[in-house]
């Protein structure tokens, strides 16, 4: 049936000559062929089949890839394990490269190797600039990078809302000590004030350097909490609002 429709519509783009609408009919042949106008096919449409990422440097001298020779590699390991050292057992604290860092590729998929990110990237980098600092002792290295998620990433204990869970507890990042500058809070409604600092974990008397400190007070949504309940976990954005105003 399939086929029968995307020759009926074969049928009547060619008697309107619209080509655009008859590549596009074709998409539907569930067949491994496609029909061609002057030997052109259009482009086959994405599938689930095999993906391979790959993330490449290019420099001015070596160009794609910054290919190495063996003995220059061996060179890089000798430098590497002096500047990061060896593990007890003897194994280098940075594993030793077996080829240029310049080319590496990923499987990507949920069940495979996961997906590029920033984690990855930052390995690949400095790995380049270990092999940059053997090779071209006497270069200042400039990376250039596209603007890709994967490129780029959030420091630890950052503000950022994204991370935060709405309700305290939970997997969720816990945001680093903020001071309140005008503008964070509603004077009015706040339990704060201007220049004091914001925590995003409730804490216990005993994490507080204060003389006569008290455990923070449950969630305001949640008032009868038992201390072992929320003391310790993070606040979460419904609260830490709320405190705000």
């Amino acid at each position: 049936p399939t086929m029968l429709l995307a020759l009926f519509a074969l049928a009547i783009v060619s008697d309107t000559h619209k080509i655009p609408t008859m590549l596009l009919a074709l998409y539907a042949l569930p067949l491994p062929v496609q029909w061609t106008i002057d030997g052109y096919q259009s482009t086959r449409k994405k599938n689930d089949g095999a993906g391979l990422m790959k993330s490449v440097f290019v420099d001015e001298v070596r160009g794609f890839g910054l290919p190495m020779m063996e003995d220059e590699v061996k060179l890089v390991n000798v430098h590497r394990r002096r500047k990061y050292g060896v593990k007890p057992d003897g194994e280098p604290v940075r594993p030793d490269l077996t080829a240029s860092p310049g080319v590496r590729f990923l499987d990507y998929g949920t069940n495979k190797e996961g997906y590029w990110n920033y984690e990855l990237f930052k390995e690949q980098v400095m790995d380049v600039i270990d092999c940059y600092d053997v090779l071209y002792p006497e270069f200042q290295v400039i990376f250039s990078v596209d603007w890709s998620s994967g490129h780029t990433a959030h420091r630890e204990g950052c503000l950022n809302v994204n991370i935060m869970n709405v309700n305290f507890g939970g997997k969720q990042s816990i945001p680093h000590p903020s001071k309140l500058e005008p503008g964070c809070i509603n004077e009015d409604k706040s339990i704060f004030k201007h220049g004091d600092t914001q925590y995003f974990v409730f804490r216990s008397a005993e994490d507080k350097d204060e003389l006569d400190a008290v455990d923070d007070s449950p969630p305001w949504y949640k008032p009868n909490a038992k201390k072992d309940e929320y003391l310790g976990k993070a606040k979460g954005k419904e609260q830490v609002a709320w405190e705000r105003g």
